[in-house]
């Protein structure tokens, strides 16, 4: 048997409400899957699955920290 054959049957096997949530979920599946070939053929590029790799600095200009952090908290200053 098929995947596609296997998958009806499954379907077929599910509640009506269930149903119509795997029909919803197709349905975005298909209209992802326009987008990313409709904008890949706007622009000319080709869509690509994988994700950019991090590169030493690319977090730059991103993190913030404050000029008193080493500072003593004032909740331990009994302590010291």
């Amino acid at each position: 048997m098929s995947t596609k054959q296997s998958l009806i049957s499954e379907i077929e096997s599910l509640p009506a409400n269930i149903i119509d949530e795997v029909y919803q979920y197709v349905s975005f599946l298909k209209f992802k899957q326009n987008s990313i070939t409709d904008n890949a053929t706007a622009t000319g590029v080709k869509p690509s699955v994988e994700s950019r790799e991090p590169f030493f600095g690319c977090m730059k200009g991103k993190v913030w920290m404050s000029d008193d952090f080493d500072a003593p908290l004032d909740d331990f200053k009994g302590y010291m």
